[in-house]
């Protein structure tokens, strides 16, 4: 899995996408999440590179190149919100 190349950029939705063309694009504000998170964010797209859809297959995939990636998955989505407020509010 080759990427054709990654963006790191504020993403309006999600944490990550993966074109057509095999863009990667990754939300900067991952850098405040552990580094598994982030890790599962990047590999989850790279799965995107074979399987387009968050069908069966891409699952089973991603679960072969990241075997604990529920773990993560669910830390992401119990801490998102914190992520975007927490850290981006100036006082």
């Amino acid at each position: 899995m080759k990427p054709r190349t990654i963006r790191v950029a504020e993403l309006v939705t999600g944490w990550g996408s993966c074109g057509q063309n095999g863009t990667l694009n990754i939300d900067w504000r991952l850098i405040f999440a552990p580094k598994q998170v982030l890790a599962y964010v990047v590999v989850h797209e790279l799965a995107h590179l074979r399987f387009r859809s968050h069908g069966d297959e891409f699952w089973r995939y991603l679960r072969t190149i990241f075997p604990d990636f529920e773990r993560a998955k669910s830390w992401l989505e119990s801490h998102e919100g914190k992520l975007q407020r927490e850290f981006l509010v100036v006082s």
